[in-house]
């Protein structure tokens, strides 16, 4: 999978998150206000990524296809999407702009 700019900002987060936790166990002045910006960091990087933050454009259509075939029973715009779990999250937008702001499960044996 390629790379994207989501995973480039997540290892730069992670990088500096590094360096102000060896700051912090320097004994820096700032301390205090060290630990705030740990803490902001630590809760960013804890966030899942989005279908859209994981794989190019192709690959993200792909895996949204593939969620759509599992669940697709006939021809139409969503006939028997009973059970689909965007369909619970598309109330007022598109399945797709629903599905690409929902958590990434990634498949085993699957890089992000």
């Amino acid at each position: 999978m390629e790379a994207n700019n989501m995973s480039a900002m997540r290892e730069a987060l992670g990088m500096v998150l590094r360096y102000l936790q060896w700051l912090y166990a320097q004994g820096c002045t700032d301390r205090c206000r060290l630990s705030d910006e740990i803490d902001r960091v630590v809760s960013a990087l804890a966030e899942p990524p989005r279908n859209c933050d994981v794989g190019t454009a192709l690959e993200q259509t792909e895996r949204f296809k593939q969620l759509g075939r599992r669940y697709r029973r006939g021809p139409g715009p969503r006939t028997n999407c009973k059970g689909c779990p965007v369909s619970r999250e598309s109330q007022h937008v598109g399945c797709t702009l629903a599905w690409a702001q929902m958590p990434y499960e990634a498949k085993e044996g699957a890089g992000q």
